[in-house]
């Protein structure tokens, strides 16, 4: 099974924000453009993991109450005599 894990952020240092003005020159465009589109992409995926782990922990708690349901149900009362 493959290890989930977390999206890395981006790190927008002096060699990415020359690439983004380069390709911002090239294109017409703001070097802005490039950057807000590359930290929009960054919170999608970390909300989207953030919905995963919370999928998870949901139904790993939906599991551990059901065996702790069944746990119960299957030991005998105190007192019953059993």
């Amino acid at each position: 099974m493959e290890d989930l894990a977390m999206p890395k952020p981006v790190q927008i240092d002096d060699d990415l924000y020359a690439r983004a003005a380069t390709a911002a020159s090239r294109e017409g465009k703001h070097v802005e453009t490039y950057i807000n589109e590359l930290l929009q992409v960054q919170l999608r995926d970390v909300e989207r993991m953030q919905q995963i782990v919370r999928d998870l922990d949901e139904i790993a708690g939906d599991d551990a109450e059901e065996a702790w349901i069944l746990r119960e149900n299957s030991t005998p009362a105190k007192g019953s005599g059993s």
